[in-house]
């Protein structure tokens, strides 16, 4: 959801760590199959989940950009797109997939834990699913325990609290008429406050920020575009390096590794609609995760 003023998961122009053939325009991915998912699982279980994002990702990148690509599937309703797929991300599906893969033992348990984080109640419907990011997506995770909000941490006296307000007068009178299918009171009503580190408070300090964060970038407050975070991304640090793991529009079209201060740099350039600054959230392992990724037992 980022580019200059329009809302989908997108990058500008940057320079890319990805394999050569992919950053000259051709396609050196391959869809992994279940059982190479189960293989990098088994190598990775030794890890914490801030190592497991970054091992179990790492074959996905390469995998096509696709705006909206999951659905729900054979459960029904107007988006019939697979709930699962290892192909196409968006920025945020990439997220969402990364963080199941993060925890799970086995490549079955991956989409009933995606349901969970994707959905409230972990059922599958358009209106379940967490599609408002200050007000929804970021608060309910940080509440079952697969984020930790860092940004104070992080940030430390440059934090700024941020308001996002929303209603169904607010949605009605947006620009964008996706999901237009919500019923009114699927809208969430009220002000949203986010911590949020200031774009060139963050530029200066990336460095802090550890492996295996999810970083939202904010936009400033606009009447007719009520969702202000465009786009999520994961942090990953090796070898001292951070960079950002994230599903990219233009002119990419895939899922790139960019160095993270060439990203801050880029955005901070943005003027038809501008970057307030960034929200920062650490994965981690609820307790209880495995209530969610376990397939149902027939009696």
């Amino acid at each position: 959801m980022e580019n200059g003023g329009r809302l989908v998961c997108a990058t500008g122009l940057a320079w890319v760590m990805i394999a050569a053939a992919a950053a000259a325009g051709g396609s050196a991915y391959r869809t992994p199959e279940s059982s190479e998912i189960d293989v990098s699982l088994e190598d990775s279980r030794a890890l914490d989940v801030t190592e497991r994002i970054s091992s179990t990702t790492e074959r996905l990148v390469g995998a096509r950009y696709v705006l909206n690509p999951l659905g729900e599937g054979d459960a029904g309703g107007p988006d019939s797109d697979p709930r699962l797929r290892y192909d196409a991300f968006d920025c945020t599906t990439f997220v969402e997939t990364a963080l199941a893969l993060a925890l799970v033992d086995s490549s079955e348990q991956v989409a009933p834990l995606l349901d969970a984080i994707r959905y409230r109640d972990a059922v599958p419907s358009l209106a379940n699913r967490r599609h408002f990011p200050a007000a929804e997506w970021i608060p309910d995770l940080v509440e079952l325990g697969f984020l930790d909000d860092i940004t104070r941490d992080i940030a430390g006296d440059a934090v700024v609290a941020e308001v996002t307000i929303l209603n169904s007068e607010i949605w009605d009178r947006r620009r964008n008429k996706i999901l237009s299918e919500l019923p009114e009171e699927r809208i969430p009503d009220g002000r949203f406050r986010l911590d949020i580190w200031p774009l060139a408070a963050a530029r200066a300090g990336y460095r802090g920020i550890p492996s295996g964060t999810v970083l939202s970038t904010m936009r400033v407050d606009r009447p007719r575009l009520p969702v202000r975070i465009t786009h999520q991304g994961l942090v990953i640090v090796e070898n001292g390096k951070h960079f950002i793991r994230h599903a990219a529009d233009e002119p990419f079209g895939r899922v790139v590794d960019e160095p993270l201060a060439d990203y801050l740099d880029r955005i901070s350039g943005y003027r038809e609609w501008q970057v307030v600054g960034i929200h920062l959230a650490r994965v981690q392992e609820p307790d209880d995760w495995r209530r969610f990724a376990e397939p149902p037992h027939e009696d």
